[in-house]
């Protein structure tokens, strides 16, 4: 299965001022059309991420790494040994650590290639399962179908757009570069 990004810009109208706007052609490997999606989203700039050590072990707000496995085992032992949290350190920290989720957090810039992927894979797995064909975008005068059944849309026309992009999305060159051509879908 091949996709093709047809267009990307920004959505400025009411309720979804901002929003990336995508529309995604999916075809056979042969090139021939198969369905048509449109997509608006409010891509996140940034995303909240545990920082983790080269183990992997997640940083707690005091600046340690909690080594999860070992953490769980200190709490089995206590439960097993019937300790109470409140009068052993190490058991209180892994209690703390495990059930307060009191990792530190920071913020990170998002890949927008990688989120327009996920959306384009993820709306693809739906719609074959489904069983969809044709136009499936905001614009309810084009033939949708359903297991080869016409299926009615709603809608008239596709939303305004613009390439006004206060984001970065659709002048991120990364982002830019995934339009025109078609290519395989992972």
């Amino acid at each position: 299965m091949l996709y093709r990004i047809t267009e990307i810009k920004t959505r400025h109208d009411r309720g979804h001022d901002g929003h990336t706007y995508m529309i995604v052609e999916y075809l056979t490997d042969g090139g021939v059309f198969v369905l048509r999606n449109d997509f608006c989203r409010l891509m996140p700039l940034t995303k909240a991420v545990v920082p983790r050590d080269g183990d992997g072990n997640p940083e707690l707000m005091d600046g340690s790494f909690a080594d999860m496995a070992a953490l769980r085992q200190t709490l089995e032992d206590a439960v097993a040994a019937a300790i109470d949290p409140s009068t052993d350190p190490a058991v209180r920290r892994a209690w703390d650590a495990i059930n307060t989720l009191d990792f530190k957090r920071e913020d990170t810039a998002v890949n927008f290639r990688d989120q327009l992927m996920d959306a384009i894979q993820g709306y693809w797995r739906m719609a074959s399962q489904a069983n969809w064909t044709g136009d499936h975008t905001m614009d309810g005068t084009q033939p949708f179908f359903k297991d080869g059944v016409f299926v009615s849309q709603t809608g008239a026309t596709l939303p305004p757009r613009d390439d006004v992009d206060a984001r970065g999305v659709a002048t991120d060159a990364d982002v830019m570069s995934m339009v025109g051509e078609s290519r395989d879908l992972p």
